[in-house]
């Protein structure tokens, strides 16, 4: 099948661009299709992968990640049929700067390749967004008498200090008591939701043997600072 006409960029050199649109010179996007013996024209639906060969082959420093494009997408180009989507999966490289390297967001925009080097303006590291905006409330307590099923079962959250212990109870409406289909409500929560208490409240799920309940990206992400902190 025929490529979809391009657009050119309009910026035409690296010294003019803004900090909001930068790329960088064509020796990274030549050194990135040598190393992977891929060709530009292949690049769609392998962001991550584009990503992860950046870093392997030290292209770029930083720590390959996988979320979602919250940005616009050109009607006209490869992903024309997600035009209008409010997110889409992609993946990019994040520098210890909180700097964006994406080797593939001119797929989206349809424009001639090019690697983008600058804030993360269209970013969601883990897709945060979306699981802020589809959060459900805490579930319910069950009484011991009551439990049905093995996830009502009462936990203890004795590993769990001060202050995260007091955030969480009050997070989930101060209970009589904490189940394991509650535990994994918090575990699921986008890390905003969790702000200073997340490292604690990562390490206790990880200390009741939970931390499969932690969405994947979170919980690389958490470990990432945990070794930068």
């Amino acid at each position: 099948m025929k490529s979809p006409r391009r657009k050119k960029l309009a910026i035409p050199g690296f010294e003019a661009m803004t900090p909001m649109h930068r790329i960088v010179s064509n020796s990274m996007l030549k050194a990135l299709e040598a190393a992977t013996k891929l060709p530009t024209s292949e690049w769609h639906g392998k962001c991550h992968q584009m990503a992860c060969a950046m870093v392997n082959h030290k292209i770029a420093v930083g720590d390959p990640v996988y979320g979602h494009w919250l940005g616009p997408i050109d009607p006209t180009g490869y992903w024309k049929e997600r035009h209008g989507s409010p997110f889409v999966q992609h993946g990019w490289v994040l520098v210890p700067n909180g700097t964006i390297i994406d080797p593939t967001r001119w797929s989206f925009e349809n424009v001639d390749p090019y690697i983008y080097i600058g804030p993360a303006d269209h970013y969601d590291e883990g897709g945060n967004a979306l699981r802020l905006s589809f959060e459900r409330p805490c579930p319910t307590y069950v009484k011991p008498e009551d439990v049905t099923k093995d996830y009502q079962k009462t936990v203890s959250l004795d590993g769990l200090k001060e202050p995260a212990l007091s955030f969480v109870l009050v997070m989930m409406g101060n209970p009589p008591g904490i189940t394991s289909e509650m535990l994994f409500w918090l575990a699921n929560l986008a890390p905003q939701r969790l702000g200073e208490h997340q490292d604690a409240i990562y390490s206790f799920l990880l200390d009741v043997e939970l931390q499969a309940a932690i969405p994947m990206d979170n919980f690389r992400a958490w470990e990432r600072n945990r070794k930068r902190a």
